[in-house]
């Protein structure tokens, strides 16, 4: 299979598709994949599990290296899962071998939805730099994925058609996003003497808000409730420090206290 597939590989420019996001950008987090799955393998030297984790190719078309195909013509996908989900801003394909099979790259959060971010043209497949003296044994594609699939995904699925270009083995996949925002939500404006108010106890992500006041002659917080002390303004504030998923959020509020 080695030899054979060598012959395939000569020196080319790399092909990729760029699109700059919009908008604010939040902590970004960059991971490799934690597990990687395909139906269609060449052997157990060539499967799936060969493209979790960081690029480690130090050779072209290497067993125990790379996610390869069962034939050098199959249109086939992999799937990538990863361990924080993310808003996607960027992915980065590491192709071996052969480079410019990639016809699709889709983000999902659940494995059944998927949301298309990069549609290839296999006819424009180019070789791979295997043979290169420069020993660049990855092209990588770069994928910039549009505000618009802004959604937490942890699974990315790239499909690669080798009908014109051969085997185009799959090294690695890097998944660059930022944690998800989350919001605390407390319309109340107003609330009278002795009244009381249950405060939100979680945010939208679910995540335990912890509640302070800093006009404690106001009003006091206590088991999750605010108490009107007395005429006034009552200013409170509710964090969470986020997680691996969700970045942190704060919100203060100011409630009359008639």
């Amino acid at each position: 299979m080695k030899n054979f597939r060598a012959v395939l590989a000569v020196s080319a420019f790399g092909f990729a598709l760029l699109v700059s996001p919009t908008g604010a950008q939040a902590a970004t987090v960059s991971q490799w994949a934690s597990s990687a799955s395909a139906v269609n393998i060449y052997d157990e030297a060539y499967s799936a599990s060969q493209a979790a984790g960081a690029p480690n190719a130090n050779s072209c078309d290497k067993p125990n290296q790379v996610w390869a195909t069962l034939k050098r013509s199959d249109i086939a996908s992999i799937t990538l899962t990863y361990a924080k989900s993310v808003s996607p801003t960027q992915i980065k394909v590491y192709q071996n071998n052969v480079q410019g099979a990639v016809a699709n790259v889709e983000v999902s959060s659940n494995g059944v939805n998927w949301t298309s971010v990069y549609t290839g043209d296999p006819t424009k497949a180019e070789s791979g730099t295997c043979s290169d003296a420069s020993k660049n044994f990855n092209d990588v594609l770069t994928v910039s994925v549009p505000s618009s699939a802004s959604k937490l995904i942890n699974k990315v699925r790239v499909t690669i058609d080798q009908t014109t270009a051969g085997w185009a083995e799959i090294d690695a996949v890097q998944l660059v996003g930022n944690k998800g925002k989350q919001s605390i939500d407390l319309a109340a404006k107003t609330l009278k003497v002795a009244n009381s108010l249950s405060l939100p106890s979680k945010t939208s992500a679910n995540l335990k808000v912890n509640w302070t006041t800093s006009t404690k002659n106001v009003c006091s917080i206590a088991s999750g409730k605010l108490k009107a002390l007395k005429k006034g303004t009552c200013k409170i504030t509710g964090k969470n420090a986020g997680d691996g998923t969700y970045d942190s959020v704060s919100v203060a509020k100011s409630i009359v206290i008639k």
